[in-house]
């Protein structure tokens, strides 16, 4: 089996935005003990971003899923992450069993 991908989390933002900083920073305290990629996004450079996020920064989202409006829980976090990674697993299986059936010509 191939290497499990980190679940991937993208912090929608504003700059000196309170809240935003605070979401930053549990991120960053998670990030040592559950590893995950990151990508910040400032939505006053990004059109539609601000678009879809301006009234509710930060925004933060795990794997393309909305986790997080306005504050970021810590445990909340840590259980949303591990919920990801069990999904990457099930997915990453469901693949490897449906390249096996099309390798045997069954489905």
């Amino acid at each position: 089996m191939g290497r499990m991908h980190q679940p991937r989390i993208v912090i929608y933002f504003e700059p000196q935005c309170h809240d935003c900083e605070e979401a930053k920073r549990v991120l960053e305290r998670v990030r040592p003990y559950d590893m995950f990629e990151l990508e910040e996004v400032n939505i006053n450079h990004d059109p539609v971003a601000y678009g879809l996020h301006a009234d509710k920064a930060p925004v933060v989202t795990i794997n393309g899923q909305v986790a997080f409006r306005h504050h970021v829980d810590e445990d909340r976090l840590i259980r949303r992450l591990k919920q990801a990674r069990a999904q990457m697993a099930r997915d990453e299986e469901e693949r490897r069993k449906e390249a096996i059936r099309r390798m045997r010509g069954t489905r």
